[in-house]
């Protein structure tokens, strides 16, 4: 019953990191379901569990990005949850060599995050027991994931492995724009200048000319960089919908 209950815990904590990143639950290893006595899980609502408890969690991360433990959203979850979170932080890079090296040895995380499992391993390492099967979790637990795979069938279809378990929740992203690209525009010189914010490319050209062209920092010179990819961001520029789904985990 403790491990049922532990892989519940694990399971609901999946649910919760899914808006951001793929994220899988695994065997685990030792004896952490010690501390998820029954009577300790809360099926609904926070925190997760009463007596607090630490999940080992792997996960990748690209050079300039901060550590997971860091991340304000994560340490947000642990006051939510009651749950601690033991970080292996992976570099980017070498998270396939570190995959690879821990499902060899068998010493494994209770959680991947972020670690690039492809179908193919999802299907070999799930039907040796060392991913746990998430679709029965999502039925119980995760109303948004099932409403997700209701409007985006083909989602849910390509996080299927072929014996029909989900292994992975996926990263979606629905999105007010037509690239995978931010644009943002500075409401300030907005402000200054008296324009309004732009809704169409032509729009939004007369505003980026108007930018360059009248000085809106006052500083007495017509010197301001109306468009770069590093601007400071304020807010969207509309477009078109598009709606795109990780297929790499």
């Amino acid at each position: 019953m403790k491990k049922k209950c532990f892989f519940r815990i694990a399971g609901v904590m999946i649910l919760l990191f899914a808006a951001g990143v793929s994220v899988y639950s695994t065997g685990g290893q030792g004896e952490p379901a010690t501390a998820a006595e029954e009577g300790s899980f809360n099926p609904a609502g926070f925190p997760i569990v009463d007596n607090k408890i630490t999940l080992k969690m792997m996960g990748s991360r690209a050079p300039y990005q901060a550590e997971w433990s860091k991340m304000d959203v994560f340490i947000a979850y642990e006051e939510m949850t009651n749950i601690h979170i033991e970080w292996d932080t992976v570099e980017h890079q070498a998270r396939n060599e570190r995959k690879n090296l821990v499902f060899a040895s068998g010493d494994l995380p209770d959680v991947f995050i972020a670690m690039s499992l492809t179908p193919k391993e999802e299907l070999t390492y799930g039907s040796q027991g060392l991913l746990l099967p998430l679709e029965d979790l999502i039925e119980e637990y995760a109303p948004e994931t099932k409403g997700l795979f209701a409007r985006y069938p083909e989602v849910e279809k390509a996080f299927t492995v072929p014996e029909g378990h989900i292994y992975s929740i996926p990263k979606v992203n629905a999105l007010e724009r037509a690239s995978s690209f931010k644009y943002f525009i500075n409401e300030l010189w907005l402000e200054k200048l008296g324009l309004e914010y732009p809704t169409t490319y032509d729009g939004f050209y007369q505003v980026l000319k108007a930018f360059k062209e009248r000085d809106p920092n006052e500083n007495g010179k017509a010197d301001e960089i109306p468009y770069s990819l590093l601007s400071s961001p304020n807010r969207f520029l509309p477009n078109h919908k598009l709606v795109r789904y990780s297929g790499s985990r």
